[in-house]
């Protein structure tokens, strides 16, 4: 296995970028042309630590923190909520091309070349929620699909232009299965279609539209999705919202037994931040502000909570709900850090139960 760390970038897509961060177009230009000659000389010799060092640039300027290769596949991460692909690449390249060199070369020439992954990421940047996204578009893999020929990528963009009305080219879509997604940021829909389908790219009704849900920091806390029902042979249009607040009034000291009154009073809180958590509250807050991705919590945005263990003693904890992620962060009363607490909800997006994490 070879391990592609992206030299100290995990932090670049989260932190105001100074001056001295950017890549200066000359020099972009320059390792681009590096790169490709690398590539393009195909050769079994080891590629210099130069050509290396400009590939990573590359890579970071697109917004990949991490890259791990493994056999033919590459697993590639973009950093706190920027979410978690994999994509196969062609044995042959990578046997005789650092496969950094390869994997710069590709993104800055087609977008599509990989699956389309830089459209993929886009979704994910711009919604947060990777698993709400991956439930709406009903993707349930991490891997796109990276082998689609391309007088079948034309017909997908041919049909989805004529259906949305927009000049969709092949570099602007992705791949995951047999399943083809175009993302329009201006509208801010998804629309996929099924390539498995016969003559599919003759069929309007098999075109499926997706519309995330969002609050009002911007993350995904659902979606709608439009598809064709043969069935009823019509659109019909599913709903699906995680909840946003407690059920009912909270008992102030919450059951031991994991219910969904149990998981709402992690979820929302059922206690006040009275005196009991005073010496916790400063501790969780330096504890959340050191953590990549998380904004400047206040105080107002904690959780507190107070539940039976199975001796029937009072536990107190204080939470943080990352909505980027919808899971909580846990810690004691004292502020130490203990675990996530994620929550399991039914087909409608109301909480049932929690685990943790």
């Amino acid at each position: 296995m070879k391990i592609l760390q992206v030299d100290s970038c995990s932090n670049l897509m989260f932190r105001a970028t100074l001056p001295s961060s950017y890549v200066k177009k000359n020099a972009m230009y320059k390792a681009k042309q590096a790169v490709k000659t690398a590539v393009t000389a195909v050769t079994k010799e080891p590629d210099s630590e130069k050509v290396i060092k400009e590939a990573s640039d590359i890579i970071k300027s697109k917004g990949i923190t991490f890259c791990e290769y493994s056999g033919e596949r590459m697993n590639i991460a973009a950093g706190y909520n920027n979410g978690f692909y994999s994509v196969k690449l062609p044995q042959e390249i990578l046997d005789n091309v650092n496969p950094k060199v390869y994997l710069a070369n590709v993104l800055m020439d087609d977008e599509s070349i990989l699956g389309g992954l830089l459209n993929y990421m886009n979704v994910v940047k711009n919604f947060k929620r990777q698993d709400i996204i991956q439930k709406g578009l009903q993707i349930h893999t991490y891997e796109l699909n990276n082998y689609v020929p391309y007088e079948q990528k034309q017909k997908v963009a041919t049909v989805l232009s004529k259906y949305t009305k927009r000049n969709i080219r092949t570099k602007n879509l992705f791949y995951v299965n047999s399943d083809a997604y175009y993302y329009d940021k201006y509208s801010e829909k998804v629309y996929s279609i099924n390539m498995d389908r016969k003559h599919f790219y003759g069929a309007n009704n098999m075109i499926q539209e997706f519309e995330f849900v969002k609050d009002g920091k911007g993350n995904a806390i659902g979606y709608n999705r439009k598809r064709y029902d043969i069935f009823q042979n019509k659109y019909i249009e599913e709903k699906y919202v995680e909840q946003q607040s407690p059920s009912e009034k909270l008992p102030k000291i919450a059951d031991s037994v994991n219910n969904k009154l149990f998981a709402e009073a992690f979820r929302f809180g059922n206690s006040e931040p009275e005196y009991k958590y005073n010496k916790g509250i400063p501790n969780v807050l330096e504890h959340l502000n050191k953590r990549v991705g998380i904004t400047l919590p206040k105080k107002e945005d904690l959780q507190f909570v107070q539940f039976y263990d199975n001796d029937r003693n009072i536990v107190l904890r204080i939470n943080y709900y990352d909505p980027t992620t919808g899971r909580s962060l846990v810690y004691n009363q004292d502020g130490k850090y203990m675990y996530q607490m994620e929550y399991n909800k039914d087909d409608s997006g109301n909480i049932i139960a929690c685990s943790k994490f």
